[in-house]
Parts: C-alpha cells; structure tokens; sequence
C-alpha cells in the first residue's frame, strides 16, 4: 500500500536546514557578527516578522541567528555532541533547495578558515496528513502565530529521526501512539504522545 492510498501524502512543500556552530569566546567580535548578519542580504529574516513567511518570502529564503545554550542541552536516545555544545544556530526555512545550500556554503566559506565547525542538518515539510482531523485540531487549533524574536526570546530544537523500524510498521500501529492506552479495567496506562504533550501545547 503507498502513502497515497491512505491519504498521506508523500509530496514535498518546503525544505528546512538547521546549522550548529560553536563558536569561541576568542573568535566572537563584531566583525564576524557584521560578516554573519551580510549572509542574509537578500533572505527574509525570521527574527522580525511577525506571521508566518509567505510564499514569495519561502521562494527567496528565510533565516533566524538564535543563541544556543550548551547548558541547557542534554542528551536523548541518540546522542550528537555537535549539536549538543553548540552555542549557535541559524535556522533556514525555503521553498526550494537552492537558497539554504547557498547560505550554507557562504557560512561555511566564512567560518572553516577560523577553525569555526559547523554541523548540519537538513529536513523536509510535507503537509499534515498523517493523522486524523480531530488530532490535528487538538494539536495545532491553538497554536500561537509567529513573533517578534523580542517578544519571543526562547525557542527549543529537538531532532528526531523516524526509524526504518517506524515506518515498517503497520500504519494503524503507528497512529496508536498518539492515543492513550487503557489496560483491562479501564485504567489508563500510558497518554500518548497527544495527552503526554498536551501542556506543552
């Protein structure tokens, strides 16, 4: 059965990367701040929109400088000390492939003469049909819009890998575990991704 039959689509909308750096006490000054912010010349900086990127801000290239927090961090099931110490991350959101290679290429053209590392990762955005519609409205109804980075100082990264173990699961399997799991005396046993996550949305 393809993702099509069960209305997952498997069509790709936009393209993401996020590029970890760790940057010494002795290499930050203002020069290289000033040469970092150039990068951007030409993208849509993140920092200072307030709704979401529109479809000609997604064709030319979005970008966010945040300030990583090494202390903050701590390791999950996989661990990736370069992302871990990392105190530094640009985030870049497009429509196309293109403009994040490119600005990917200038930072590291930038930054490797300064023994500066830079670790990459890369993603894709696909549409929201992997669950149902009421799991949908649950999880994202109330969302808040994007914002101002001053008025939005703090944001959390958590990388995660679908395994090949995951997706050689039955898709009824896999969509059980956004449900809780109730044992014989309808006690509730375990909440789910959706309940166990419902705070934080």
């Amino acid at each position: 059965m393809q993702p099509r039959d069960l209305n997952l689509t498997a069509e790709v909308i936009g393209h993401q990367r996020y590029l970890f750096l760790r940057v010494p006490a002795e290499r930050r000054d203002s020069d290289l701040a000033r040469r970092i912010d150039h990068l951007g010349d030409g993208l849509v900086n993140l920092h200072d929109s307030t709704e979401s990127p529109s479809e000609d801000d997604l064709e030319k290239g979005c970008y966010q400088i945040l300030r990583g927090l090494p202390e903050h961090s701590r390791p999950r099931d996989i661990e990736h000390p370069a992302l871990l110490e990392a105190n530094f991350l640009i985030r870049l959101e497009s429509s196309g492939t293109e403009p994040l290679h490119q600005y990917e290429t200038n930072l590291r053209r930038l930054v490797d003469p300064l023994g500066i590392p830079v670790e990459s990762l890369a993603g894709v955005q696909r549409q929201r049909s992997y669950t149902s519609h009421a799991m949908t409205q649950f999880a994202y109804a109330s969302s808040q819009a994007p914002g101002l980075g001053e008025r939005y100082p703090l944001g959390v990264v958590t990388p995660m890998n679908k395994t090949k173990e995951w997706w050689g699961l039955d898709w009824m399997h896999r969509e059980s575990f956004f449900l809780p799991r109730y044992d014989a005396d309808e006690n509730m046993v375990s909440k789910g991704h959706s309940l166990a996550a419902a705070p934080g949305i």
